[in-house]
């Protein structure tokens, strides 16, 4: 896990619009963590960190289980694909091609913000289980992490939701600010374009930030079995 949270690309970006200060909290990320559990958080994960320091039964590695590279290069083409339709995605056009029939409208860019945050779950979230599950049949450390993995996620993911789903807001903050201070009248592709590319900037450090616990698994995947080999 990241020892410090505000060094994030999603933070730095956000402060760069004025919207949190990267530099803000000098608390070690222990203590951030534990500002996202409460009590009965605490005792699900109290639980599960006992249970897995105590078994004591192995697991024998199973012959048809893919390598770290099989998913590392599986993840890196759920990446291309999300990356892909970030790219594709084109300024709409409710009336023909003049810039000025979408200047003052954000909705559309939310649609699309919320769709490309959904298309990142339906990818991500069932890779980051399959990962865990070629884990748990490699070796009993493994099995331990991505027990803890999915405990975290369950106890994490609710709060963790929660503030990204403030994103489009954030999102539609920054189209506003810039709609008021650079008002080009018919020319708005002045402004347009540059709130477009942190559109995209916004949503591939979002994209980044949901990769981080399956690259971790990956990575300690290659370490793991390297070491056991």
């Amino acid at each position: 896990m990241r020892g410090n949270f505000n060094s994030s690309q999603l933070v730095s970006l956000l402060s760069t619009w004025g919207h949190t200060d990267a530099q803000a909290s000098l608390q070690d990320w222990a203590h951030q963590l534990s500002l996202w559990l409460g009590p009965f958080d605490a005792i699900t994960l109290q639980g599960v960190h006992q249970s897995i320091t105590t078994a004591s039964a192995s697991v024998r590695p199973q012959a048809s289980m893919p390598g770290a590279q099989t998913l590392n290069e599986a993840l890196q083409r759920v990446r291309s694909d999300l990356v892909n339709s970030i790219s594709a995605w084109q300024r709409p056009r409710p009336g023909g091609s003049d810039d000025t029939e979408v200047a003052g409208e954000f909705a559309p860019y939310r649609t699309q913000y919320i769709e490309l945050q959904r298309r990142m779950e339906w990818r991500l979230d069932p890779f980051r289980v399959h990962c865990r599950q070629v884990l748990s049949r490699t070796h009993s450390r493994l099995k331990q992490l991505a027990d803890l993995d999915a405990a975290l996620e369950q106890t994490l993911t609710k709060r963790e939701k929660a503030l990204l789903s403030k994103l489009p807001a954030l999102l539609e903050q920054r189209f506003m600010h810039l709609k008021r201070h650079h008002d080009d009248g018919p020319h708005i592709v002045g402004w347009l374009s540059p709130f477009e590319r942190e559109f995209r900037a916004l949503i591939l450090a979002e994209m980044n930030l949901r990769m981080e616990p399956i690259m971790g698994l990956i990575e300690a995947f290659a370490n793991g079995t390297h070491t056991t080999q």
